[in-house]
């Protein structure tokens, strides 16, 4: 049978190719959530899965071949529990799945800022000891060792001037000399340390930039969806911690309404069709001839009971009825019972 140029057992082909796919698939799903608490979980999450593909299909079997009332209720009732169990399952995995990706690339990137913060900060580090070693114009030829040779001789000095009758204008210079020689050796030393420390920090610019190199910033479509679809409802570039967590639930609810329902869905597409056909096929073809009325001569006229019969000089182009005499007694009787049976709405008797 074909409609539209497509053939409707193609198309059955198809629903059932899709359906497969997409139970093993749907399976996987359950089976990954229940065995992240326990390998029983998973199998049990898994085999639901299987159950849930056929289940439409089943119940309707189950009422082609008679089952109605409160059993087919039952069994309608708990296969949607377990439909929401199972699309549970779904919800769990992919939103385990989702903020999993979401925190690892919340850490890769942290690692990442830090690195780059790091280089950044070391910089700042750097040019602050650059521009204090140039304000202290120190040319680095004399050291502070050198430089602290120099005061016993000058201390000395001042203590010879200061004996022969205080300290006069000579001590005053070789005052002046000591002091002018301690400053040198404190900026000597400071410049020394300044050295020091803009070759460490040099030293940690460099560690910390070919480490940010190496660490790669990792851009995640699910962190971009989620970011995007936030924005969406909230209607703020910015869209708050609260918002995203339940975008993220939002959008795994979604797609497990899709990974739930796709396999069963085919599946009765392509067998509750034939169900439908079997449960016809057993129903009567044509419900007039069951009809009992049928069988149940009819009566014929009052002036047809008692005709004469024709003479032989006279032709007839028509067959004769002959008289048919019914008990009306009998057929009163049949009549009520047919009523009683409800085989038939109304019957009135002549």
């Amino acid at each position: 049978m074909t409609t539209n140029g497509f053939s409707i057992d193609r198309i059955k082909q198809a629903l059932i190719i899709i359906g497969c796919i997409a139970l093993v698939f749907g399976a996987w799903m359950s089976y990954s959530f229940g065995t992240s608490m326990k390998f029983a979980h998973g199998v049990i999450l898994g085999v639901l899965t299987f159950f849930a593909a056929i289940m439409f299909v089943a119940i309707d079997h189950l009422k082609a071949n008679g089952l109605k009332g409160w059993k087919i209720n039952a069994i309608t009732a708990l296969s949607i529990i377990f439909l929401g169990v199972e699309f549970l399952s779904h919800v769990g995995y992919t939103v385990g799945t989702r903020v999993e990706n979401t925190e690892q690339t919340g850490i890769q990137n942290t690692k990442y800022s830090d690195s780059r913060e790091q280089v950044v900060d070391n910089k700042a580090n750097l040019k602050m000891w650059q521009e204090r070693l140039t304000q202290l114009k120190w040319n680095g030829v004399v050291t502070a060792d050198a430089l602290r040779a120099k005061l016993p001789a000058l201390e000395l000095a001042i203590a010879q001037e200061s004996k022969r009758g205080g300290c006069g204008p000579i001590c005053l210079q070789r005052t002046k000399e000591r002091d002018e020689v301690q400053s040198q050796i404190a900026t000597a030393e400071e410049a020394a340390n300044l050295t020091k420390q803009i070759a460490a920090t040099q030293g940690l610019v460099d560690k910390y930039r070919e480490k940010s190199a190496t660490t790669e910033f990792k851009s995640s479509p699910i962190v971009n969806q989620t970011k995007f679809m936030g924005q969406l409802v909230t209607l703020s570039l910015e869209p708050d911690q609260a918002a995203l967590t339940w975008t993220q639930i939002a959008i795994a609810a979604v797609i497990s309404l899709v990974t739930t329902f796709l396999s069963p869905f085919a599946f009765y597409l392509a067998f509750g069709d034939n169900l439908h056909k079997a449960s016809a096929s057993r129903a009567p073809t044509n419900p007039a001839a069951f009809n009992p009325l049928t069988s149940v001569p009819s009566v014929p006229p009052v002036e047809a009971r008692f005709s004469p019969p024709p003479t032989t000089t006279e032709k007839h182009t028509h067959q004769v009825m002959q008289p048919v005499y019914v008990d009306d007694s009998k057929w009163k009787a049949m009549v009520e019972r047919l009523m009683a049976d409800h085989r038939v709405p109304e019957i009135k008797a002549a």
